[in-house]
């Protein structure tokens, strides 16, 4: 995503998490993408700090954010049995509960005029329908996702903004 939006002369601000900077670095490079109009952030998804301090700095820089792809998703597998609690929700934290607060903050940070649609996408998972064996935390906080866009497209329609779910898989 982040290649194909740059190539396309989008202005593109990613997070990552799992990765140091150095390796982002090599990413990009290995995949010849450029910084110039590419800036990666690290990013817990789970913090709701550091999501805010993300945001922040949007606004003090007066970035005008147009569309927002949420793409996060972590698995942890594992029947029901064996998986620990915290495991189980450390998935539901990253993948749902990221997902949420971002869309919140970027609603509550997007400069809403009649004239700029803007646009949001949530990346989910056919598993998010269907289910999987050793993947109830995944499969719910997808689930969670596609329901979460559903009804966020309905209270945000009348504010020229779309909202989808793609379920790869």
């Amino acid at each position: 995503l982040v290649k194909r939006l740059s190539k396309a002369n989008y202005n593109v601000f990613f997070t990552y998490c799992r990765h140091t900077s150095g390796e982002i670095r090599n990413i990009m490079k290995e995949n010849n993408i450029e910084y110039y109009n590419v800036i990666p952030f690290k990013v817990d998804n789970s913090n709701t700090k550091e999501i805010d301090n993300l945001f922040s700095f949007f606004q003090d820089n007066n970035i005008k954010l147009d569309y927002l792809i949420n793409n996060s998703g972590i698995v942890s597998d594992g029947s029901i049995e064996e998986l620990e609690v915290d495991e189980w929700y450390k998935v539901l934290d990253i993948n749902l509960k990221g997902t949420v607060t971002i869309t919140k903050k970027f609603l509550s940070t997007c400069q809403i005029t009649s004239k700029e649609e803007k646009k949001i996408i949530n990346i989910a998972s056919y598993i998010g329908q269907v289910g999987a064996a050793n993947q109830s935390n995944y499969s719910v906080s997808k689930a969670g996702i596609i329901a979460f866009t559903k009804s966020i497209a309905r209270e945000i329609a009348d504010k020229n903004i779309s909202i989808n779910s793609v379920c790869p898989g």
